[in-house]
Formats: C-alpha cells, sequence, structure tokens
C-alpha cells in the first residue's frame, strides 16, 4: 500500500531508547525511513526484516535513536 506515519511522544518524563515496530501484513518489500522528514539510510542506525508467516510477511524496523522530544517516522515501500 502507501507510506506509514508513526507519531511518537517521546518526553523527558517518558524517554524512547531504541525503538522496535513490527508492520503486519506489509509484503515482502523493503522499507525507506524518514525521521521528522530527513532520509536515514538503512545501515547501523535503521535496520530492517521480515517475520514470514503462513498469513503473509510483516515488516519488523528497529531505529539506533533515543529521544526525549516528539518525533514522527515515516515508512516508505520500497
Amino acid at each position: 500500500a502507501g507510506a506509514v506515519r508513526l507519531a511518537v511522544a517521546a518526553s523527558e518524563e517518558r524517554p524512547v531508547f531504541h525503538p522496535a515496530f513490527v508492520i503486519e501484513g506489509w509484503g515482502e518489500a523493503g522499507a525507506a525511513l524518514a525521521i521528522d522528514g530527513r532520509a536515514v539510510p538503512e545501515g547501523p542506525a535503521f535496520r530492517v526484516g521480515h517475520r514470514h508467516g503462513l498469513e503473509g510477511s510483516d515488516l519488523v524496523v528497529w531505529i539506533d535513536r533515543v529521544a526525549s522530544a516528539p518525533f514522527e517516522i515515516t515508512l516508505t515501500p520500497q
């Protein structure tokens, strides 16, 4: 389908440490990542994988980020 946008409500009281997400039903496509509109290349700071099952494939994303302020993640199929 299209891009997925996630608003992460990090704060001083509730910081975020190295978030990981599973996007169910994503399929076999890879993903491009942008944080607050800035592209993040796949590599040590952004890793992508897939979890395969009988019903299809899910996207697994890990981001090397520590945040104490809100930010937005955009994942676009590649």
